[in-house]
């Protein structure tokens, strides 16, 4: 398998090729190709891990993956150039990124941070801005240092979500299939998206609430939470199945409103917090969010399904309807969990916490996103290797290996 991933560094990044912002279609297709067949090996792999298998020897492979593949250049997304140029943004010309790019503030930037957004501001939390402004200052200045530093934390960041999963199950095989999964590899080390960040501060979380259930470790376990919802807003839906959880496990009813209501006082005061050195008023807020604005032919499965029917029958004219329809229906979908989880207990133990958390990430993939990169089932898949370390279900190994499959055909179809 490692030698396949080696494999990588023979197919050169597409800007190399072209003369355009975007990578071109060969290198994807070679990658999709190539993580396909990956992805065969690491499920046959998945088969001979049991109990009994030493999570060091997981560990040890994994980080001889991350090593090996560590300076390999992004082959189907710069988003490393963006975090960069970002971070530089706030560290070095100390603007506001959410208001300015670093195209406008330096019209002769590093034609190495070139990329086809370099003149839109951030639009990931402001969590990770601090990050990338620390990374910068400790590069300071040196483009090929910065870039190795944030891939070695987001390197960090997905071993310490592997590490997390496996102190919670104490089964090496979830651990597996979350470390070795080939999307999570080629994502994470490979394109160095910031998903491992947030990954890693959600495992955090629950990671602490599940070691222990008193005071201290609530709102640890809810800083942590909420602070991955202010690294990209995706992981917010998480927020309400973590406070239900909470009041599922009280008998008292103003121990459930008190829960509710402080739950709601440590979220907004970190809100405000950590956006007081951006804030310029409620516009802040609209750069973070714009994600769900967004247009592209990869969507969420239920709005890709509508605009292949309305493009069949020669209406494109609705595909905004429908897209605001879908997430309608996925608004009213998690309603619906909610209430249930709420009016039946459901949510009493720390497994049905991880299981409801899959099925409210799964319909938000599945309903509400019209712009979904494949890097975005990452989430998906740590949660649902959690889940089978807890249960020991193999169907959940099949499950991850369907996402992972249909996850990398995004890059093609």
């Amino acid at each position: 398998m490692i030698i396949l991933y080696m494999v990588f560094y023979l197919i050169e990044p597409s800007f190399k090729y072209t003369n355009t912002l975007y990578f071109s279609q060969q290198i994807i297709i070679s990658c999709f190709f190539l993580l396909s067949l990956i992805t065969i090996l690491y499920y046959f792999a998945s088969c001979l891990i049991n109990d009994k298998t030493s999570f060091l020897i997981i560990l040890m492979f994994s980080l001889c993956l991350h090593l090996g593949l560590l300076f390999i250049t992004p082959r189907t997304s710069d988003d490393i150039k963006n975090y960069v140029a970002r971070g530089r943004v706030m560290a070095v010309y100390m603007e506001n990124p959410f208001f300015n790019s670093l195209a406008d503030l330096d019209p002769n930037y590093p034609p190495e941070l070139r990329t086809k957004w370099s003149k839109t501001t951030s639009a990931t939390g402001p969590v990770f801005l601090y990050i990338s402004a620390g990374l910068s200052r400790l590069a300071s200045g040196n483009l090929q240092f910065e870039m190795i530093y944030y891939r070695l934390f987001i390197s960090l960041t997905s071993i310490l979500t592997g590490l997390l999963i496996y102190k919670i199950t104490n089964n090496p095989k979830s651990a597996y299939l979350y470390l070795v999964n080939p999307l999570v590899v080629f994502d994470t080390i490979i394109n160095s998206h910031m998903e491992s960040v947030m990954v890693s501060l959600i495992l955090l979380g629950l990671y602490i609430i599940y070691r222990s259930r008193g005071l201290s470790s609530w709102i640890l376990s809810l800083t942590f939470l909420s602070l991955s919802s202010l690294t990209k807003i995706f992981s917010l839906q998480i927020l309400p199945l973590f406070v239900i959880f909470t009041i599922t496990n009280m008998k008292s009813k103003l121990h459930k409103l008190s829960s509710i209501f402080f739950s709601l006082i440590l979220f907004c005061s970190l809100t405000a917090l950590v956006y007081y050195p951006f804030w310029e008023g409620i516009i802040t807020l609209k750069r973070y969010s714009e994600v769900y604005n967004y247009s592209s032919y990869q969507s969420s499965l239920f709005i890709k399904i509508v605009i292949i029917i309305l493009t069949f029958i020669d209406k494109p004219v609705l595909i905004p309807l429908f897209t605001n329809l879908s997430r309608l229906i996925y608004v009213a979908l998690v309603a619906c969990v909610y209430c249930y989880a709420i009016k039946k207990g459901v949510i009493s133990s720390f497994e049905k916490l991880v299981y409801f958390i899959i099925i409210s990430y799964g319909l938000f993939l599945a309903f509400a996103l019209n712009w979904l990169m494949p890097w975005y089932y990452i989430t998906l898949i740590s949660f649902i290797a959690l889940h089978y370390g807890i249960i020991n279900n193999v169907k959940y190994v099949y499950i991850i290996v369907g996402v992972t499959i249909y996850a990398i055909s995004g890059y093609v179809f």
